[in-house]
């Protein structure tokens, strides 16, 4: 299994926690997101235990490819389209989604990119965090990639 931890501070509704990520836990189920097994929570933070995911994630794929060809990247934009418009389903929206956070899960399986299998990861926090908390990382990761902090 993961984790991720998140500071109370930055969670939007720490009454609320529970309810939220039990539902996320018991129904949001697709072979394209990682599953939330667990919760747990201190003073401090809540810790999010999700399903362990033994790959690279798509960024650092990409940096080991010279090419992809249309196929393959027709297999994964079908899988991310998938994935997608289950969390819209579920009233859910990702906020953060970048190569960072799809993994390829069979790339040891298959060395053919027409059959690469991804997962996305961190969907759940849009769900617990303080939206204004997401919009100032964001600013703080553009700036940084831009060099400008």
């Amino acid at each position: 299994n993961a984790m991720k931890v998140v500071h109370v501070d930055n969670v939007s509704n720490i009454k609320e926690f529970p309810s939220v990520i039990g539902k996320i836990i018991n129904n949001v189920k697709c072979k394209e997101l990682v599953d939330v097994v667990n919760y747990f929570q201190d003073d401090n933070n809540v810790y999010v235990v999700t399903e362990f995911i033994n790959g690279e994630n798509l960024f650092e794929y990409f940096m080991h490819k010279s090419y992809m060809t249309e196929k393959s990247v027709n297999v994964v934009v079908m899988q991310l389209i998938k994935a997608v418009e289950y969390l819209h389903g579920c009233g859910m929206t990702h906020r953060m989604l970048s190569l960072e956070n799809i993994h390829v899960v069979n790339k040891e399986k298959h060395n053919v990119d027409d059959y690469l299998t991804i997962k996305i990861t961190n969907y759940f926090i849009s769900s617990i965090i303080n939206k204004n908390k997401i919009v100032h990382d964001l600013l703080l990761v553009e700036l940084f990639r831009k060099k400008l902090i």
